[in-house]
Protein backbone atom coordinates (compact mmCIF):
# COMPACT_ATOMS: atom_id res chain seq x y z
CA UNK A 1 0.00 0.00 0.00
CA UNK A 2 2.96 2.24 0.75
CA UNK A 3 4.36 1.61 -2.74
CA UNK A 4 1.11 2.36 -4.58
CA UNK A 5 0.61 5.65 -3.07
CA UNK A 6 3.80 6.93 -3.51
CA UNK A 7 3.07 6.19 -7.39
CA UNK A 8 0.17 8.11 -7.02
CA UNK A 9 1.94 10.78 -6.35
CA UNK A 10 3.18 11.73 -9.91
CA UNK A 11 -0.43 11.21 -11.38
CA UNK A 12 -2.70 12.71 -8.88
CA UNK A 13 -0.22 16.22 -8.26
CA UNK A 14 0.73 16.46 -11.89
CA UNK A 15 -2.80 15.87 -12.95
CA UNK A 16 -2.97 17.39 -16.70
CA UNK A 17 0.72 16.57 -17.62
CA UNK A 18 -0.57 12.63 -16.55
CA UNK A 19 -3.58 13.15 -18.92
CA UNK A 20 -1.21 14.31 -21.95
CA UNK A 21 1.36 11.78 -21.38
CA UNK A 22 -1.55 8.84 -21.72
CA UNK A 23 -3.09 10.49 -24.67
CA UNK A 24 -1.06 8.86 -27.07
CA UNK A 25 -2.19 5.57 -25.65
CA UNK A 26 -5.85 6.76 -25.10
CA UNK A 27 -6.09 7.62 -28.91
CA UNK A 28 -4.32 3.92 -30.02
CA UNK A 29 -6.37 2.02 -27.69
CA UNK A 30 -9.75 4.04 -28.77
CA UNK A 31 -8.93 3.77 -32.20
CA UNK A 32 -8.58 -0.11 -32.41
CA UNK A 33 -12.08 -0.63 -30.44
CA UNK A 34 -13.81 1.72 -32.59
CA UNK A 35 -12.50 0.09 -35.70
CA UNK A 36 -12.89 -3.46 -34.81
CA UNK A 37 -16.80 -2.13 -33.20
CA UNK A 38 -17.88 -0.75 -36.11
CA UNK A 39 -16.45 -3.64 -38.46
CA UNK A 40 -18.31 -6.06 -36.23
CA UNK A 41 -21.20 -3.98 -36.23
CA UNK A 42 -21.50 -3.59 -39.67
CA UNK A 43 -21.11 -7.67 -40.86
CA UNK A 44 -23.13 -8.72 -37.86
CA UNK A 45 -26.01 -5.87 -39.33
CA UNK A 46 -25.47 -7.06 -43.32
CA UNK A 47 -26.64 -10.47 -43.38
CA UNK A 48 -30.14 -8.96 -41.89
CA UNK A 49 -30.39 -6.72 -44.50
CA UNK A 50 -29.62 -8.34 -47.51
CA UNK A 51 -32.40 -10.72 -45.97
CA UNK A 52 -35.17 -7.56 -46.18
CA UNK A 53 -33.58 -7.49 -49.95
CA UNK A 54 -34.96 -10.78 -51.13
CA UNK A 55 -33.43 -13.64 -52.18
CA UNK A 56 -32.93 -12.33 -55.93
CA UNK A 57 -32.62 -9.42 -57.64
CA UNK A 58 -33.51 -9.41 -61.12
CA UNK A 59 -31.68 -6.51 -63.66
CA UNK A 60 -33.44 -6.55 -67.08
CA UNK A 61 -30.55 -5.65 -69.85
CA UNK A 62 -30.70 -3.31 -72.71
CA UNK A 63 -32.74 -4.54 -75.80
CA UNK A 64 -30.68 -6.39 -77.99
CA UNK A 65 -28.78 -8.07 -75.25
CA UNK A 66 -30.02 -11.23 -73.10
CA UNK A 67 -33.00 -11.00 -71.27
CA UNK A 68 -32.33 -10.75 -67.76
CA UNK A 69 -29.32 -11.04 -65.35
CA UNK A 70 -29.82 -12.14 -62.16
CA UNK A 71 -27.34 -12.03 -58.84
CA UNK A 72 -28.49 -12.66 -55.31
CA UNK A 73 -27.64 -10.21 -52.45
CA UNK A 74 -26.12 -12.89 -50.67
CA UNK A 75 -22.93 -12.52 -52.96
CA UNK A 76 -22.25 -8.87 -51.39
CA UNK A 77 -21.30 -10.04 -48.41
CA UNK A 78 -17.93 -11.93 -49.13
CA UNK A 79 -16.84 -8.76 -51.03
CA UNK A 80 -17.87 -6.03 -48.11
CA UNK A 81 -16.44 -8.79 -45.67
CA UNK A 82 -13.13 -8.99 -47.61
CA UNK A 83 -12.91 -5.12 -47.78
CA UNK A 84 -13.82 -4.32 -44.19
CA UNK A 85 -10.71 -6.98 -43.27
CA UNK A 86 -8.27 -5.34 -45.29
CA UNK A 87 -9.33 -1.99 -44.21
CA UNK A 88 -8.76 -2.91 -40.12
CA UNK A 89 -5.39 -4.33 -39.91
CA UNK A 90 -3.91 -1.23 -41.64
CA UNK A 91 -5.89 1.21 -38.97
CA UNK A 92 -4.61 -1.33 -36.39
CA UNK A 93 -1.24 -0.87 -37.11
CA UNK A 94 -1.82 2.97 -36.97
CA UNK A 95 -3.37 2.45 -33.46
CA UNK A 96 -0.40 0.89 -32.64
CA UNK A 97 1.66 3.25 -33.64
CA UNK A 98 -0.31 5.82 -31.57
CA UNK A 99 0.14 3.40 -28.62
CA UNK A 100 4.07 3.72 -29.14
CA UNK A 101 4.22 7.13 -30.00
CA UNK A 102 2.25 7.47 -26.22
CA UNK A 103 4.42 5.17 -24.63
CA UNK A 104 7.78 7.95 -25.58
CA UNK A 105 5.37 10.38 -24.35
CA UNK A 106 5.07 8.70 -20.97
CA UNK A 107 9.39 7.82 -20.84
CA UNK A 108 9.53 11.39 -21.70
CA UNK A 109 7.48 12.92 -19.07
CA UNK A 110 9.11 10.89 -16.97
CA UNK A 111 12.34 11.67 -17.45
CA UNK A 112 11.15 15.08 -16.61
CA UNK A 113 9.66 14.52 -13.68
CA UNK A 114 12.88 12.52 -12.37
CA UNK A 115 14.48 15.89 -12.87
CA UNK A 116 12.01 17.99 -11.42
CA UNK A 117 11.59 16.18 -8.14
CA UNK A 118 15.42 15.32 -7.25
CA UNK A 119 15.36 17.03 -4.33
CA UNK A 120 12.63 14.76 -3.02
CA UNK A 121 14.79 11.27 -4.50
CA UNK A 122 17.51 12.54 -2.60
CA UNK A 123 15.62 13.11 0.49
CA UNK A 124 14.45 9.51 0.11
CA UNK A 125 17.86 8.22 -0.34
CA UNK A 126 19.06 10.27 2.71
CA UNK A 127 16.13 8.87 4.73
CA UNK A 128 17.09 5.09 3.75
CA UNK A 129 15.14 4.20 1.23
CA UNK A 130 17.17 2.27 -1.38
CA UNK A 131 17.63 2.32 -4.85
CA UNK A 132 15.07 -0.37 -5.71
CA UNK A 133 11.83 1.38 -3.68
CA UNK A 134 12.92 4.72 -5.81
CA UNK A 135 12.95 2.69 -8.94
CA UNK A 136 9.97 0.79 -8.43
CA UNK A 137 8.21 4.19 -7.21
CA UNK A 138 8.84 5.43 -10.83
CA UNK A 139 7.98 2.39 -12.69
CA UNK A 140 4.17 2.36 -11.01
CA UNK A 141 4.01 5.83 -11.70
CA UNK A 142 4.54 5.30 -15.32
CA UNK A 143 2.26 2.23 -15.22
CA UNK A 144 -0.19 3.90 -13.57
CA UNK A 145 -0.57 6.80 -16.34
CA UNK A 146 -0.33 4.06 -19.23
CA UNK A 147 -3.69 2.32 -17.05
CA UNK A 148 -4.90 5.29 -16.83
CA UNK A 149 -4.50 6.12 -20.95
CA UNK A 150 -5.89 2.54 -21.82
CA UNK A 151 -8.58 3.17 -19.72
CA UNK A 152 -9.92 6.11 -21.37
CA UNK A 153 -9.25 4.58 -24.53
CA UNK A 154 -11.73 1.89 -23.50
CA UNK A 155 -14.22 4.19 -23.02
CA UNK A 156 -13.84 6.29 -25.96
CA UNK A 157 -13.62 3.83 -27.87
CA UNK A 158 -16.60 2.40 -27.00
CA UNK A 159 -18.61 5.66 -26.63
CA UNK A 160 -17.83 5.83 -30.72
CA UNK A 161 -19.54 2.44 -31.01
CA UNK A 162 -22.76 3.02 -29.61
CA UNK A 163 -22.33 6.64 -31.34
CA UNK A 164 -22.27 4.94 -34.27
CA UNK A 165 -24.78 2.07 -34.19
CA UNK A 166 -26.97 4.51 -32.41
CA UNK A 167 -26.62 7.17 -35.73
CA UNK A 168 -26.95 3.63 -37.92
CA UNK A 169 -29.89 2.21 -36.33
CA UNK A 170 -27.85 -0.95 -36.22
CA UNK A 171 -26.83 -3.51 -32.86
CA UNK A 172 -23.59 -1.79 -31.26
CA UNK A 173 -20.72 -4.49 -31.06
CA UNK A 174 -17.75 -4.03 -28.67
CA UNK A 175 -15.15 -6.24 -29.31
CA UNK A 176 -14.40 -8.14 -26.57
CA UNK A 177 -11.16 -9.33 -27.45
CA UNK A 178 -9.82 -5.73 -27.58
CA UNK A 179 -11.40 -5.28 -24.23
CA UNK A 180 -9.81 -7.90 -22.57
CA UNK A 181 -6.47 -7.28 -24.25
CA UNK A 182 -6.63 -3.17 -24.01
CA UNK A 183 -5.73 -3.09 -20.11
CA UNK A 184 -2.50 -5.17 -20.24
CA UNK A 185 -0.91 -4.05 -23.31
CA UNK A 186 -1.66 -0.25 -21.80
CA UNK A 187 0.24 -1.43 -18.61
CA UNK A 188 3.09 -3.35 -20.12
CA UNK A 189 3.56 -0.25 -22.63
CA UNK A 190 3.41 2.22 -19.69
CA UNK A 191 5.93 -0.27 -17.66
CA UNK A 192 8.16 0.08 -20.77
CA UNK A 193 8.12 3.33 -20.94
CA UNK A 194 8.77 3.96 -17.50
CA UNK A 195 11.90 1.61 -17.52
CA UNK A 196 14.77 4.09 -17.86
CA UNK A 197 13.58 7.13 -16.00
CA UNK A 198 12.89 4.76 -13.33
CA UNK A 199 16.81 3.22 -13.17
CA UNK A 200 17.95 6.84 -13.58
CA UNK A 201 15.89 7.45 -10.40
CA UNK A 202 17.12 4.69 -8.76
CA UNK A 203 20.79 5.93 -9.99
CA UNK A 204 20.76 9.56 -8.28
CA UNK A 205 23.09 10.37 -5.58
CA UNK A 206 21.28 11.15 -2.32
CA UNK A 207 24.42 14.37 -2.13
CA UNK A 208 24.39 14.82 -5.77
CA UNK A 209 20.15 15.17 -5.30
CA UNK A 210 20.55 17.45 -2.97
CA UNK A 211 22.55 19.77 -3.89
CA UNK A 212 21.53 23.19 -4.47
CA UNK A 213 21.02 23.97 -8.36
Amino acid sequence: MDLLRLGMIGPRTRKLRTALSGLGISVGIAAAVAVTGISDSDQQHLPARLDQLGSELGTAAPVGRPAVAVSRPSDLLPARSGTENDLTPLVLVLAGVAVLVGGIGISSTMVVGVMERRGEIGLRRALGARSGQISAQFLLEAVLVGFIGGTGGLLLGSLTVYGYALVQGRPAVIPFRILIAGPPVSVVVGALAGLHPALRAARTSPTEALRPA
